[in-house]
Parts: structure tokens; sequence; C-alpha cells
């Protein structure tokens, strides 16, 4: 597809070699030049001419890879091929500056788009093997069957209520556009051009919130209307992940204008009707939000450079090592580790000096310094199960001479335990013995004449006792007697709330 490269956070790199790159890093003096995804490949911001163009070269050579035997090709798509790779060679080769061949982004360099649409062409030419092509007459066919997708594909993605006037136009110009570019392919690498072209234009789906999904988008020149919001919901996830930038650089971002802002970027968002409205008003609200906290976007910054990078990364790493692992459960080093990760990809990805300052450095420290160690969870798990055991105290459904030796017992085995799993044993077994002193008490139950009742039974403190009371045939309730004293007559009788033992007495007639 049509430019396929999307910007990639440098972090990822770090996250598949945390110490090793920087320790390589530093014997070296030198940033890695070029991490490759599938057919994506970011460039770092060392700008190492020749490097940059092994990199794209060896891009060039994947595309040119299925090409291995001749014979699996109609003849024509394999010189095409060949050719085609060979003037992108020596137009990399040739190149005697960077801007020949890469584009400079907030987060490095990215290759132009010429590579990458070579590298395309390349794919989809490998396509059109013995299989699909044996005679030139087939490109032709080729030709109509794409227009016919085309059509297809306009009647089934253009639904004209989807769009607004601006987008509209712009999809009836595209169709216009299609057909012209299909009807003047005369060569296999034109027609491949032009399927590589219009298919990306029928790629479009709602888009989900991964960051290096925002550059290919804004690339789009068709947007749904729901798409829209889309875009505007991931910007916005952008500014507040600036806003996490400059808390780590040590700047106050809990103000109220910085709220106002947001909400005043979601309501404008809401009345915007094309990408590039939304994308003027995302760049407006970052530059308030930067006035707002005291960023001054304007001036010049000296730049993070590798040995900057390489520093802070030895003092941060340094200081993750004095914590050690077996003073902290599983959970506790999970989060030191994180901590230091999330550090790490931090002096990776900014691109400023005064972004890795003291202050960065204060903060991760801070946050190490915060994780609670093995033994202060331990003693804050123990005061909640002690808490737990004396809940029961006071508690008059309890037996209390039980409960205060249960407590005392279990608080003072619960103190002396050295790990969690000790102080679970003694919780449980004491938790267990504390339910067991709860009072119970007797209902008992008694019938004269033909009928049925519920039978004699034990309930515990405070809680209810019902007594079904069921006739024979031809018989009737002629009495109940509770505690001494008539009550209603009733099929069912419940003591409520029991404190004390009762006594029931049915007499059926």
């Amino acid at each position: 597809m049509k430019k396929l490269i999307a910007i990639l956070l440098v972090c990822t790199i770090f996250l598949s070699a945390l110490p090793v790159a920087f320790a390589a890093n530093a014997n070296t003096g030198m940033a890695p030049q070029s991490f490759k995804r599938g057919s994506k490949v970011i460039l770092h911001i060392d700008k190492t001419l020749p490097l940059i163009k092994q990199s794209l070269m060896d891009i060039l050579d994947e595309g040119i890879a299925p090409f291995t035997h001749k014979n699996n090709y109609f003849i024509t798509v394999w010189n095409e091929a060949q050719a085609l790779y060979r003037a992108e060679a020596r137009r990399i080769m040739a190149a005697t500056n960077l801007s020949e061949l890469v584009t400079s982004t907030p987060l490095g360099l990215m290759a132009n788009d010429t590579t990458f649409e070579v590298y395309e062409q390349l794919t989809l030419l490998s396509e059109l093997d013995k299989s699909e092509v044996k005679k030139a007459a087939d490109l032709t066919r080729l030709k109509s069957e794409l227009k016919a997708e085309l059509v297809a594909e306009m009647k089934e993605y253009c639904i004209r209520r989807e769009f607004n006037d601006f987008y509209w136009d712009k999809i009836i110009t595209y169709k216009d556009e299609a057909f012209a570019d299909i009807a003047g392919a005369n060569t296999f690498t034109k027609y491949v051009k032009a399927e590589s072209r219009w298919e990306y234009f029928f790629e479009f789906e709602p888009i989900d919130a991964e960051f290096a999904d925002v550059f290919e988008y804004l690339e789009a020149d068709v947007l749904h209307k729901e798409e829209l919001s889309d875009l505007a919901a991931l910007l916005e996830d952008m500014l507040l992940l600036n806003l996490a930038d400059y808390a780590n650089m040590g700047y106050d971002i809990e103000k109220t204008g910085v709220l106002l802002a947001l909400e005043n970027y979601e309501s404008a968002c809401e009345k915007a009707e094309y990408a590039n409205k939304i994308v003027k008003i995302f760049n407006s609200t970052l530059v308030e939000i930067a006035a707002e906290v005291g960023v001054d976007l304007s001036a010049k910054r000296a730049p993070a450079t590798i040995s900057v990078r390489n520093r802070m990364y030895n003092k941060v790493t340094n200081l993750f090592y004095t914590y050690d692992q077996s003073n902290y459960t599983d959970e506790g080093w999970e989060k030191i580790e994180d901590i230091y990760i999330a550090a790490v990809r931090w002096i990776a990805t900014c691109e400023y000096k005064d972004e890795i300052s003291d202050k960065f450095y204060k903060n991760v420290a801070e946050e190490l310094k915060a994780v609670k160690t093995y033994t202060a969870q331990l003693k804050e798990y123990k005061a909640e199960c002690i808490e737990d055991l004396r809940s029961y105290l006071g508690e008059r459904a309890y037996n209390q001479v039980k409960v205060k030796k249960y407590v005392a017992d279990g608080t003072k085995l619960i103190n002396a335990a050295k790990t969690f799993e000790a102080v679970d044993t003694v919780y449980v077994r004491y938790i267990t013995a504390l339910e067991k002193t709860v009072y119970t008490f007797k209902i008992t139950v008694s019938k004269v004449g033909k009928g049925s009742v519920t039978k004699t039974g034990t309930v515990k403190y405070g809680a209810n006792f019902t007594v079904k009371i069921v006739p024979n045939a031809g018989y009737r309730i002629k009495s109940i007697v509770v505690d001494g004293k008539k009550v209603k007559l009733t099929n069912a009788y419940t003591f409520k709330n029991v404190t004390k033992a009762h006594t029931i007495k049915v007499t059926f007639g």
C-alpha cells in the first residue's frame, strides 16, 4: 500500500534490548541506525549517510527477494521488476545528502516515500507469477478486473450519507483519476502502481488508539464522518501524552488552565468537518497547554545527545541496581522494574537535554522509593488481618469470653509470622474459630393433631427461623402458641432476629 510507513515511537526499540542497547552505545559511541518491523524501517536520530543507504538497500533487497527463479515469471514481468530495482538502487547509492533519502520528523528520521513505493511495487509484481500472467495480453485482463473491482468497492464503500460535501467531492475526483490511471497502465509496473494507489484508498476503517496510526491516518485524503471524531480522540491522547512528558520534566500540569484547554479542544473538534481543521485545533491546543505549564516552545533547546542519554541511563541503572529483589514481593518488584523500564524508554525517546535533567532523575528516584518493601507490605497485611479478628470483639452474636482469647492468641501469632503464607495460615485458623463462637439458639417445635410442621432446629444469633405449618386433608389449624402465647393463625410463622431460644406449638383439628 502507498505510504505504508507509520512513525513508530523510538521507545519500542528499547523494549527488546534495554541494557544491552545502551551498553553497545557506550562502547561504540553510536546509536542503533535502523530497526526493522516487517516492511517498516525507522531510522534513528543518527545521521550517518552510508548506514541509511544500507538500510534502504535492505528494504529493496526484501522487495526483490521473491524473484529468485526467472522461470517462474513471464519475461516482461521479470524484466520490469529488475529494472525497477536497479533504478531505485542507483538513486539511493548516488545520493549525496540526507534530504534525498529521508524526511525529518519530531521522532527522528523516516525514509521518504520513494523507496517504499518501489518496495510495494516489487511486492505486487512478485504476485504476478505465471499463475497470473503468461502472456502480454494478460495485462488487459488484469486492468479490466481491477476496474471492475474498483466499481464494486465504490458501491459498497462510498455511501453518500457517510461523507460531508468536501470529502464526497474528493471521492468523485478520485474515482475519475482511478479509471484514468488504469486506462493509462501500458506496463505491468504502471498497473501495480494503479493497484497500489487505489487499494489504499479503500482500506479505511475506524482507527484504534495506537499513536503510530495517527501519522498514517493524517495522510488519508478521505475520512468518514465518524472517523473525524476518532481522529480527534487520538490527537487528544497525544495531548495527554505530552502532558505526561511535561510532568516527567518537572513541570506542574495540575492547573485549571490545562483542563480548560482540553475541554475547549473537545468542543472545537465536535464542530470541525475536516481533518486538517482538527489538526489545526490540536496544534493550537498544544501551544496553549505549553504556555499554561510554563514551557517555552520558541526557546532554543539543546538536543539530547547520545552521551547525555548514556549518562542518564547509567545513572538510572545504577540507582535501579541498588534495589534488591529479595526485599520485595513479586508485585512490588514488578513495579520497580516497570518504573525502570519506563525511565529507560523516556531516555531513549526524548529529544532534548532538559527532558532528562536532574528533575527527571529525582522523579524516578521518588517513584522507586515509594514502592513498598516486602517488610512494609507484610506489616500492612498483618494489620488488616488483625483488624478483621478484632472486628469480632464486642459483637453480641459471639461468645465474648472465647472471642477475646482467640483474638489475643491470633494477634500474637500473626505479629510473629515472617511470611504472607504464615500470616494466612494463622488468619484462616482463627477466623474459622471465631465464627464457631457465634451463639446458637434452639427453636423447639411441637404439634397436636393431623398435620405437618418444620422440625425442631437451631439458629444463629440474629438469624431468622421459619416454621411451615400444613394441616392434613380435612383438617385445619386450630391454634399456634409461641413461647406460651397464642398468635395469629398462619401457614408459616417466622422467628425474626433470633437472640434467645423459642418454642412453638401447633394444634390441628
